[in-house]
Formats: C-alpha cells, structure tokens, sequence
C-alpha cells in the first residue's frame, strides 16, 4: 500500500502537471474510493472481531455446562433432571457418559 504521504505527492504532481479537471476529478475519485475501501475494510474486521468474540463466550458457556453436567452426573443425578437444571438435551448428556 502506497503511504498516505506518497498520495499527497502524487495528487499536488498531478494537479500541478494537469490543467486538465477531467484527470484531476479522476485523481480524486480513485482516491475517495480507496478512502471507502479503507474504512470498509476496518468495519469487516470490527464485525469479524465481535461475532468471534460472541461466539467465544457462546462456547465458553457451553463448555461451563457440560462441566456441570459431568460432575452432576458423577453425584448420581439422573440424566432428565440434569436436563432440566443445565438446558442441555437428554441427547448432549448421554454422549458424556
């Protein structure tokens, strides 16, 4: 990626060298939509950064859970009241045992 201050060298050669508006409304364009890509480009990392972090507490609960379950399990509890105490399916807490 071209340094920002490179682009402003590059924008005050091209406006000194081109009386032309066309070429510098090119100029300006292309830099306008690098600016977008740019702050698209941190807003996706901002969204991925977030959804990652939800589901890592997600799984991080889930694995509290099934800890629970375990332990419940090895006190002799049975597998329809550690269903209701934890939410957990009957299902999840057969595949512990």
């Amino acid at each position: 990626m071209v340094p920002d201050e490179d682009l402003m060298n590059l924008k005050e050669t091209i406006e000194e060298k081109s009386i032309d508006d066309e070429i510098i409304g090119l100029y300006n364009e292309k830099e306008m939509q690098d600016y977008v890509n740019q702050i698209n480009l941190e807003d996706s990392h901002e969204e991925g950064y977030k959804m990652g972090k939800k589901e890592g507490k997600e799984e991080g609960k889930k694995n509290a859970l099934i800890e629970t379950a375990k332990r419940l399990l090895n006190l002799g509890i049975n597998v329809k009241d550690i269903s209701k105490g934890t939410g957990l399916t009957e299902k999840e807490i057969e595949n512990l045992i």
